[in-house]
């Protein structure tokens, strides 16, 4: 899901941008223009410097960090390794970058609407992540579980012997719940 949010943000920024690009435009002179392209760059730096970041923030081998040097500018670059938490100074400079695009009419208000909620589902799916990488089950939760299926497995066939038509249905039906229930 945060690769989808990355590719959805790089290809609503890109598609706003890529017509100022032109070589024939006449626009490339314009101030707001210049801007509006320095602000597409940083914010495409960005995006790279998030992957590269989330990769190694998700990955077992903590100790290897990307090099940030040969993609951010170097103002970036040195505020993103003086921040506490790197992945969300990038999405908080990421966001930064949409509001910058949105001042200088880069991105209109639904563009950057959309641009800001997708920038907040990738914060979600990085919860989510590192929820998944970090929570530990409890031992105990874990064989209570275990204990309680197995007893409802072992007591469900007493529990249908009324309600099945033939007692031969009884083993067919225990055998697919307790297959969906324990694996």
């Amino acid at each position: 899901s945060v690769a989808a949010d990355v590719i959805s943000l790089a290809m609503s920024a890109s598609t706003n941008t890529e017509v100022a690009r032109l070589p024939t435009s006449k626009l490339l002179a314009d101030e707001k223009t210049a801007k509006g392209l320095a602000n597409h760059d940083r914010f495409m730096s960005l995006l790279n410097a998030f992957c590269l970041l989330l990769a190694a923030n998700l990955s077992e081998n903590v100790q290897e960090r990307p090099d940030l040097s040969k993609i951010l500018s170097e103002d970036d670059f040195l505020r993103c390794i003086a921040a506490a938490d790197q992945v969300l100074w990038c999405m908080d400079s990421i966001m930064e970058c949409i509001h910058t695009g949105q001042k200088l009419g880069q991105y209109s208000a639904e563009l950057a609407s959309a641009m800001y909620g997708t920038t907040c589902s990738m914060q979600q799916s990085l919860r989510i992540c590192h929820m998944l990488l970090e929570q530990k089950s409890p031992a105990p939760f874990v064989i209570h579980l275990r204990t309680f299926v197995l007893v409802f497995c072992l007591t469900f066939p007493f529990s249908i012997i009324r309600r099945v038509p033939h007692p031969t249905a009884i083993l067919p039906v225990q055998l697919m719940m307790s297959f969906c229930l324990l694996g």
